[in-house]
This record gives structure tokens, C-alpha cells and sequence, in this order.
């Protein structure tokens, strides 16, 4: 025999308790549901728009874009501090995926390096300009 749907009280009353969660979560509903597995469309406090449900969200609490964003400072900053005694700066904004990035040496010359190379090599300084070198094992 065949469920009978919930009746539509029920449904209203758990949409609107699913959007008062989100809600409570930092998040904007921007649809509502009944069903806490359905990803609905939502938005960050930051402005992102993502799919996702409420399930999900109470488990995680994290908009995928802001994550991202945060990843690609937290790569910046580490390639920042990497290359900072050598008197090297990163001219160019580090985005996410990027597998290179535009560097600038002291005497003002620009080059690309992989991002790769740079976390896993040792900085060190002959003369002018600066030179990378490997690790020795």
C-alpha cells in the first residue's frame, strides 16, 4: 500500500522550520522545501549563491565560495612568507587552481614559477639576483 504524502500543515510547518534553521545558520533561503535532504538555493552573508541542503549546511556550515577564497589567502600568505627573504614580491593576485605565479627580484625582474616549485625548494641567496635551489634529502 502506497504512503499517503504528508498533509499540507505538516509540509508548511517543516519548510518553515527548515528556513528558520538556515537562517540560523548565517545563511539566506532563497526557496523553501519540506525536506531537509532537497538542496534549495541559498546565500552567504558574503553575497555567494550555492545549492545545498539543509542537511548538508547544518553538518558543514560553510559556503564552498567563501572556502575557496579563504584557501587562496591562505595559499598567497604562504608563498608571501615562502619567498620574503629574497627579496622577491608576487606581482600578480594568486587564483584559485593556479599553477603559476608572476614574481618580481629585487633588480626588477619579472618571471613566472611554478607555485610547486616555490613551496618545495630552498631560498637561497647567491649574489643577485636569488636563487632557488632544491632540497637536498
Amino acid at each position: 500500500m502506497k504512503a499517503l504524502p504528508p498533509p499540507v500543515e505538516d509540509q508548511a510547518r517543516k519548510a518553515a522550520s527548515i528556513h528558520a534553521g538556515i537562517l540560523s545558520l548565517g545563511f539566506t533561503p532563497l526557496e523553501d522545501t519540506h525536506r531537509s535532504k532537497e538542496p534549495i538555493g541559498v546565500q552567504c552573508p558574503m553575497g555567494h549563491v550555492f545549492r545545498r541542503s539543509f542537511q548538508y549546511l547544518s553538518k558543514s556550515q560553510v559556503c564552498p565560495e567563501c572556502l575557496r577564497e579563504q584557501e587562496v589567502l591562505r595559499r598567497q600568505a604562504a608563498l608571501e612568507l615562502r619567498i620574503h627573504d629574497t627579496g622577491m614580491h608576487i606581482t600578480e593576485p594568486v587564483v584559485p587552481k593556479a599553477t603559476m605565479v608572476q614574481l618580481r627580484c629585487a633588480n626588477g625582474h619579472a618571471f613566472r614559477r611554478k607555485i610547486h616549485h616555490i613551496m618545495h625548494e630552498q631560498v637561497v641567496r647567491e649574489g643577485s639576483p636569488p636563487v632557488l635551489r632544491y632540497l637536498q634529502a
